[in-house]
Protein backbone atom coordinates (compact mmCIF):
# COMPACT_ATOMS: atom_id res chain seq x y z
CA UNK A 1 0.00 0.00 0.00
CA UNK A 2 1.65 3.69 -0.82
CA UNK A 3 0.86 6.29 1.21
CA UNK A 4 1.33 9.91 -0.15
CA UNK A 5 2.42 13.12 1.26
CA UNK A 6 -1.29 14.32 0.44
CA UNK A 7 -2.83 11.29 2.18
CA UNK A 8 -0.78 11.74 4.70
CA UNK A 9 -1.53 14.94 5.83
CA UNK A 10 -4.62 14.33 5.48
CA UNK A 11 -4.96 11.48 7.74
CA UNK A 12 -3.19 13.58 9.99
CA UNK A 13 -5.61 16.32 9.98
CA UNK A 14 -9.00 14.14 10.44
CA UNK A 15 -7.15 11.85 13.20
CA UNK A 16 -6.54 15.45 14.91
CA UNK A 17 -10.39 16.27 14.50
CA UNK A 18 -12.95 14.94 16.69
CA UNK A 19 -12.75 11.60 14.08
CA UNK A 20 -10.46 9.15 15.78
CA UNK A 21 -7.92 8.30 12.48
CA UNK A 22 -4.16 6.48 13.81
CA UNK A 23 -1.82 9.16 11.78
CA UNK A 24 1.23 7.32 13.68
CA UNK A 25 0.72 4.35 11.36
CA UNK A 26 0.47 6.27 8.42
CA UNK A 27 3.89 8.45 8.83
CA UNK A 28 5.23 5.00 9.41
CA UNK A 29 4.31 3.48 6.51
CA UNK A 30 5.25 6.34 4.92
CA UNK A 31 8.90 6.41 6.08
CA UNK A 32 9.24 2.98 4.74
CA UNK A 33 8.29 3.83 1.27
CA UNK A 34 9.92 7.65 0.33
CA UNK A 35 13.24 9.47 1.67
CA UNK A 36 11.86 12.74 2.10
CA UNK A 37 11.82 12.05 6.05
CA UNK A 38 11.88 15.86 6.93
CA UNK A 39 9.38 17.12 4.83
CA UNK A 40 6.92 14.35 6.02
CA UNK A 41 7.97 15.48 9.68
CA UNK A 42 6.91 19.22 8.92
CA UNK A 43 4.09 18.51 6.53
CA UNK A 44 2.45 15.90 9.16
CA UNK A 45 3.05 18.20 12.30
CA UNK A 46 1.45 21.52 10.82
CA UNK A 47 -1.70 19.10 9.17
CA UNK A 48 -2.15 17.21 12.61
CA UNK A 49 -1.94 20.68 14.49
CA UNK A 50 -4.46 22.41 12.17
CA UNK A 51 -6.83 19.50 12.77
CA UNK A 52 -6.83 19.93 16.50
CA UNK A 53 -6.74 23.93 15.43
CA UNK A 54 -10.29 22.97 14.12
CA UNK A 55 -11.51 20.94 17.05
CA UNK A 56 -10.32 24.38 19.29
CA UNK A 57 -12.47 26.27 16.94
CA UNK A 58 -15.30 24.06 17.88
CA UNK A 59 -14.52 24.68 21.34
CA UNK A 60 -14.43 28.71 20.94
CA UNK A 61 -17.76 28.38 19.21
CA UNK A 62 -19.57 26.18 21.92
CA UNK A 63 -20.61 27.66 25.25
CA UNK A 64 -20.11 26.28 29.12
CA UNK A 65 -23.91 26.37 29.68
CA UNK A 66 -24.26 24.17 26.56
CA UNK A 67 -22.20 21.20 28.20
CA UNK A 68 -24.80 21.60 31.06
CA UNK A 69 -27.84 21.69 29.04
CA UNK A 70 -26.87 19.13 26.09
CA UNK A 71 -24.98 16.52 27.40
CA UNK A 72 -26.54 17.15 31.10
CA UNK A 73 -23.25 17.47 32.95
CA UNK A 74 -23.82 19.33 36.46
CA UNK A 75 -22.86 23.21 36.21
CA UNK A 76 -20.16 23.08 39.66
CA UNK A 77 -18.33 20.41 37.56
CA UNK A 78 -17.81 22.51 34.08
CA UNK A 79 -17.24 25.74 36.57
CA UNK A 80 -14.87 23.33 38.51
CA UNK A 81 -13.19 22.02 35.07
CA UNK A 82 -13.39 25.50 33.64
CA UNK A 83 -11.22 26.99 36.27
CA UNK A 84 -9.13 24.06 36.50
CA UNK A 85 -7.77 24.10 33.13
CA UNK A 86 -7.66 28.28 32.84
CA UNK A 87 -4.61 27.65 35.12
CA UNK A 88 -2.69 24.86 33.08
CA UNK A 89 -4.01 25.67 29.55
CA UNK A 90 -0.31 25.41 28.47
CA UNK A 91 0.35 22.16 29.62
CA UNK A 92 -3.09 20.84 28.02
CA UNK A 93 -1.49 22.34 25.07
CA UNK A 94 1.45 20.76 25.22
CA UNK A 95 -0.37 17.36 25.42
CA UNK A 96 -3.13 18.16 22.91
CA UNK A 97 -1.00 14.88 20.72
CA UNK A 98 -2.31 12.15 23.24
CA UNK A 99 -4.50 9.32 22.03
CA UNK A 100 -8.04 9.65 23.39
CA UNK A 101 -7.99 13.36 25.45
CA UNK A 102 -5.64 15.35 23.64
CA UNK A 103 -9.03 15.63 21.24
CA UNK A 104 -10.93 16.65 24.58
CA UNK A 105 -8.01 18.83 25.80
CA UNK A 106 -7.64 20.74 22.24
CA UNK A 107 -11.67 21.61 22.55
CA UNK A 108 -11.62 22.52 26.26
CA UNK A 109 -8.70 24.93 25.14
CA UNK A 110 -11.57 26.62 23.03
CA UNK A 111 -13.99 26.63 25.29
CA UNK A 112 -12.24 28.36 28.11
CA UNK A 113 -10.38 30.90 25.15
CA UNK A 114 -6.71 29.75 25.89
CA UNK A 115 -4.61 32.30 23.83
CA UNK A 116 -4.73 31.43 20.45
CA UNK A 117 -1.03 32.30 19.59
CA UNK A 118 0.25 30.71 22.65
CA UNK A 119 -1.75 27.32 22.50
CA UNK A 120 -1.02 27.04 18.99
CA UNK A 121 2.82 27.29 19.43
CA UNK A 122 2.38 24.64 22.51
CA UNK A 123 0.01 22.48 20.48
CA UNK A 124 2.27 22.27 17.55
CA UNK A 125 5.83 21.60 20.21
CA UNK A 126 3.69 19.06 21.62
CA UNK A 127 3.18 17.12 18.33
CA UNK A 128 6.09 17.88 16.41
CA UNK A 129 7.94 15.79 19.21
CA UNK A 130 5.45 13.15 19.10
CA UNK A 131 6.45 12.90 15.70
CA UNK A 132 10.02 13.30 15.98
CA UNK A 133 9.73 10.78 18.13
CA UNK A 134 8.45 8.41 15.77
CA UNK A 135 11.19 9.05 12.84
CA UNK A 136 14.04 8.80 15.50
CA UNK A 137 12.16 5.14 16.25
CA UNK A 138 12.08 4.56 12.54
CA UNK A 139 15.45 5.09 12.26
CA UNK A 140 16.21 3.18 15.12
CA UNK A 141 14.65 -0.49 13.93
Amino acid sequence: MTVSLASLCLGAFIGATIFPFPSEGGLYLYLTQFDNHLTALICITLANTLGSYTTYGLGRLGKVDWAVRYFRIDEKKVLYYQDQFSHRGTLLALFVWLPLVGDVFALVLGLIRFNLLKGLLYIALGKFLRYLGILLFFYQS
